[in-house]
């Protein structure tokens, strides 16, 4: 997959946290940039089916991680580790041991938010980073 600026992952939208979302950004019609509300769904969700410290291991795909770091894939997410492309040295980095992915809200008019997912079992993250950096984007169906 493609790596985006938080600029083209939103395509022209302004920042958003509603559920449900109205940010279509970079995705497909019919699909949309989920917000930090609808990735908490997720987790609340994956704790309820008993996946409780382990949510990353659920959503990663079977193949592709380091470290032995390969998830069950249990609902189909087959999470795989792209990585990151940083604006201020042009490095790409973290490919097979983190996925980043754009999120619909921004942390402040130079940060954009985003989830992760790493190598490890047990880390499911949020965080923000430049808006220049290149990270994915997960669309989900409206």
């Amino acid at each position: 997959g493609a790596l985006y600026t938080w600029a083209a992952a939103m395509n022209g939208a302004v920042s958003n946290n509603d559920n449900p979302i109205t940010v279509q950004g970079a995705c497909p019609s019919g699909w949309h940039l989920p917000s930090a509300s609808e990735w908490e769904e997720l987790g609340d969700f994956l704790v309820s089916e008993g996946h409780s410290g382990v949510e990353n291991a659920a959503l990663k795909a079977t193949y592709g991680w380091n470290e032995n770091g390969n998830g069950n894939d249990l609902y189909g997410f087959s999470a795989l580790p792209g990585g990151v492309r940083t604006s201020s040295n042009s490095v790409f980095y973290s490919e097979g041991s983190y996925s980043y992915w754009w999120i619909s809200t921004e942390s402040s008019s130079d940060r954009g938010d985003y989830y992760g997912v790493s190598y490890l079992p047990t880390f499911w993250f949020t965080n923000n980073a430049p808006k220049s950096d290149g990270l994915s984007i997960r669309c989900v169906r409206d």
